[in-house]
């Protein structure tokens, strides 16, 4: 585990050319910076959300865990608006059910890494360095932040708590 409150370990990490993928759940676009928290952890609130998911086991994909798919294709220097779905990785043809929403996730590689403990942005730095050793990394299309067992998790210490972290990319 790691010593220093802030500094994450890395458990593992790798590199996978994926298929096409559905990422399927309720997205909010806000403002970045403090108050977009209290926006976005309401919407972790709405069960039903994983609810719809969870019966949808033939869509299910090896990404079973919870996440939050984060998009800037709204951004600009007026709006700064950041999107933020909370919900799953699902198969490409995924019927979306109704009152959610969804992105598609174009095949290509996809930076995949599991942290325990530390904060987010040390964790991202982190997994950034080990992208740009052979690819290049395109977090400003997308990322998402991967709770493995979120509800567990979030009753932990953040120094003993697993989050991943999965970032587009591409090779150099």
């Amino acid at each position: 585990m790691s010593n220093l409150k802030n500094e994450p370990t890395l458990i593992n990490w790798e590199v996978v050319n994926n298929a096409p993928l559905k990422f399927i759940g309720k997205s909010v676009y806000v403002r970045i910076g403090a108050t977009s928290n209290e926006i976005i952890n309401a919407v972790w609130k709405l069960d039903w959300i994983f609810e719809n998911l969870d019966g949808m086991d033939e869509y299910a994909t090896e990404d079973i865990h919870d996440a939050a798919f984060v998009t800037y294709e709204k951004f600009d220097d007026k709006n700064e608006l950041m999107g933020y779905t909370v919900g799953r990785f699902m198969k490409a043809d995924t019927p979306v059910p109704d009152g959610m929403d969804y992105y598609d996730v174009t095949e290509g590689y996809i930076a995949k890494a599991f942290i325990c403990g530390g904060n987010d942005e040390i964790a991202m730095r982190m997994l950034k360095e080990k992208i740009e050793q052979q690819y290049v990394e395109k977090s400003w299309i997308w990322s998402a932040d991967i709770f493995p067992n979120r509800l567990a998790e979030s009753k932990k210490d953040i120094s003993e708590r697993v989050i991943g972290c999965y970032i587009l990319c591409e090779k150099k």
